[in-house]
Protein backbone atom coordinates (compact mmCIF):
# COMPACT_ATOMS: atom_id res chain seq x y z
CA UNK A 1 0.00 0.00 0.00
CA UNK A 2 1.26 3.53 -0.83
CA UNK A 3 1.91 5.68 2.05
CA UNK A 4 1.70 9.47 0.93
CA UNK A 5 1.81 12.17 3.83
CA UNK A 6 2.17 15.90 3.59
CA UNK A 7 4.06 18.37 5.77
CA UNK A 8 4.67 21.87 5.71
CA UNK A 9 7.74 22.14 4.22
CA UNK A 10 10.87 23.68 6.30
CA UNK A 11 13.54 25.71 5.74
CA UNK A 12 16.59 22.68 4.98
CA UNK A 13 13.51 21.51 2.36
CA UNK A 14 14.52 24.48 0.29
CA UNK A 15 17.56 22.31 -0.52
CA UNK A 16 15.58 19.57 -2.06
CA UNK A 17 13.29 22.09 -3.66
CA UNK A 18 16.16 23.80 -5.12
CA UNK A 19 17.44 20.48 -6.69
CA UNK A 20 13.52 19.85 -8.32
CA UNK A 21 13.36 23.64 -9.52
CA UNK A 22 16.73 23.06 -11.38
CA UNK A 23 15.90 19.61 -13.01
CA UNK A 24 14.29 21.01 -16.86
CA UNK A 25 11.88 18.16 -17.13
CA UNK A 26 10.35 19.27 -14.17
CA UNK A 27 10.32 23.01 -15.00
CA UNK A 28 8.94 22.61 -18.22
CA UNK A 29 5.81 22.12 -16.58
CA UNK A 30 6.01 25.85 -15.65
CA UNK A 31 5.04 28.63 -17.28
CA UNK A 32 7.48 30.87 -15.82
CA UNK A 33 10.31 28.60 -16.90
CA UNK A 34 9.45 28.57 -20.58
CA UNK A 35 12.99 29.17 -21.62
CA UNK A 36 14.54 26.98 -19.19
CA UNK A 37 17.89 28.98 -17.34
CA UNK A 38 19.67 27.24 -14.52
CA UNK A 39 18.51 28.09 -10.92
CA UNK A 40 21.37 29.89 -8.82
CA UNK A 41 21.37 29.28 -5.17
CA UNK A 42 20.52 33.19 -3.93
CA UNK A 43 17.91 33.76 -6.18
CA UNK A 44 15.98 30.46 -5.42
CA UNK A 45 16.22 31.56 -1.83
CA UNK A 46 15.36 35.19 -2.52
CA UNK A 47 12.29 33.74 -4.10
CA UNK A 48 10.96 30.91 -1.41
CA UNK A 49 11.41 34.30 1.12
CA UNK A 50 9.63 36.52 -1.18
CA UNK A 51 6.37 34.24 -1.05
CA UNK A 52 4.33 35.96 1.44
CA UNK A 53 0.51 34.38 1.71
CA UNK A 54 2.17 30.85 0.76
CA UNK A 55 2.61 27.78 2.07
CA UNK A 56 4.98 25.14 1.12
CA UNK A 57 3.80 20.98 1.58
CA UNK A 58 6.28 18.29 1.18
CA UNK A 59 5.25 15.16 -0.34
CA UNK A 60 6.86 12.21 1.13
CA UNK A 61 6.31 8.68 -0.19
CA UNK A 62 7.01 5.69 2.29
CA UNK A 63 8.70 8.32 4.78
CA UNK A 64 11.14 9.84 2.04
CA UNK A 65 10.43 13.81 0.52
CA UNK A 66 9.62 13.27 -3.05
CA UNK A 67 7.59 16.19 -4.03
CA UNK A 68 6.17 19.73 -2.94
CA UNK A 69 2.62 21.48 -2.93
CA UNK A 70 2.64 25.15 -3.00
CA UNK A 71 -0.58 27.07 -1.78
CA UNK A 72 -0.34 30.75 -2.97
CA UNK A 73 -2.70 33.70 -2.23
CA UNK A 74 -4.11 32.11 0.89
CA UNK A 75 -5.22 35.71 1.62
CA UNK A 76 -7.38 35.78 -1.30
CA UNK A 77 -10.72 33.72 -1.80
CA UNK A 78 -9.82 31.52 -4.23
CA UNK A 79 -5.73 30.66 -3.57
CA UNK A 80 -3.19 29.06 -5.73
CA UNK A 81 -2.59 25.62 -5.75
CA UNK A 82 0.81 24.29 -7.67
CA UNK A 83 2.77 20.96 -7.15
CA UNK A 84 5.54 19.10 -8.73
CA UNK A 85 6.91 15.73 -8.18
CA UNK A 86 10.63 15.92 -7.87
CA UNK A 87 11.43 12.40 -7.62
CA UNK A 88 10.90 11.31 -11.61
CA UNK A 89 10.80 7.55 -11.28
CA UNK A 90 7.48 7.90 -9.24
CA UNK A 91 5.91 9.84 -12.07
CA UNK A 92 2.55 8.29 -13.33
CA UNK A 93 1.73 6.79 -10.31
CA UNK A 94 -0.80 8.84 -8.75
CA UNK A 95 1.06 10.12 -5.89
CA UNK A 96 0.65 13.70 -6.26
CA UNK A 97 -3.51 13.06 -7.10
CA UNK A 98 -3.24 11.54 -3.16
CA UNK A 99 -0.80 14.73 -1.73
CA UNK A 100 -2.78 17.24 -3.04
CA UNK A 101 -6.37 15.87 -2.02
CA UNK A 102 -4.58 15.90 1.76
CA UNK A 103 -3.65 19.72 1.05
CA UNK A 104 -7.08 21.17 -0.30
CA UNK A 105 -8.77 18.88 2.88
CA UNK A 106 -5.98 20.83 5.09
CA UNK A 107 -7.42 24.04 3.32
CA UNK A 108 -10.67 23.35 3.30
CA UNK A 109 -10.64 22.70 7.30
CA UNK A 110 -9.30 26.95 7.28
CA UNK A 111 -12.26 27.69 5.55
CA UNK A 112 -11.41 27.68 2.50
CA UNK A 113 -14.06 26.81 -0.58
CA UNK A 114 -12.15 26.97 -3.57
CA UNK A 115 -8.66 26.62 -5.46
CA UNK A 116 -7.48 27.25 -8.57
CA UNK A 117 -4.66 25.84 -11.02
CA UNK A 118 -2.77 27.38 -13.85
CA UNK A 119 -1.72 24.52 -16.19
CA UNK A 120 0.58 24.45 -19.02
CA UNK A 121 -1.60 22.98 -22.74
CA UNK A 122 1.03 20.73 -22.73
CA UNK A 123 1.62 19.72 -19.63
CA UNK A 124 -0.93 16.38 -20.19
CA UNK A 125 0.27 14.58 -16.55
CA UNK A 126 -0.98 17.90 -14.59
CA UNK A 127 -3.80 17.83 -16.57
CA UNK A 128 -4.62 14.96 -15.85
CA UNK A 129 -4.35 15.36 -11.84
CA UNK A 130 -6.53 18.28 -12.05
CA UNK A 131 -8.97 16.18 -14.24
CA UNK A 132 -9.03 13.23 -11.35
CA UNK A 133 -9.27 16.21 -8.29
CA UNK A 134 -12.65 17.50 -10.46
CA UNK A 135 -10.68 20.95 -11.01
CA UNK A 136 -12.70 22.18 -14.50
CA UNK A 137 -10.92 24.54 -16.45
CA UNK A 138 -12.58 27.85 -17.29
CA UNK A 139 -10.71 29.95 -19.45
CA UNK A 140 -6.92 30.48 -20.92
CA UNK A 141 -4.70 31.88 -18.01
CA UNK A 142 -2.06 33.12 -20.56
CA UNK A 143 -0.97 31.89 -24.02
CA UNK A 144 -1.08 27.74 -23.96
CA UNK A 145 -1.71 27.77 -20.13
CA UNK A 146 -4.82 26.96 -18.69
CA UNK A 147 -7.19 28.05 -15.60
CA UNK A 148 -8.49 25.51 -13.92
CA UNK A 149 -10.94 26.21 -10.73
CA UNK A 150 -12.49 23.50 -8.10
CA UNK A 151 -14.63 24.22 -5.71
CA UNK A 152 -14.34 22.58 -2.30
CA UNK A 153 -17.48 21.44 -0.46
CA UNK A 154 -18.12 18.40 2.02
CA UNK A 155 -19.20 16.51 -0.79
CA UNK A 156 -16.11 16.57 -2.69
CA UNK A 157 -13.79 14.71 0.03
CA UNK A 158 -16.76 11.73 0.71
Amino acid sequence: MDTIKVEQSSFPDARLMFIWRSDPDIAGGYHSHQDFKPLVWEDHITWLMNRHNWQFWTVYYHDRPVGIVSTGGLDTTSPDIGYYLGEKTLWKKGIMTKAIRQVLYLLFMTGVNSVHATVMDNNHASIRVMQKLGFKKVHTARKDEGWYVLDLTPQWFQ
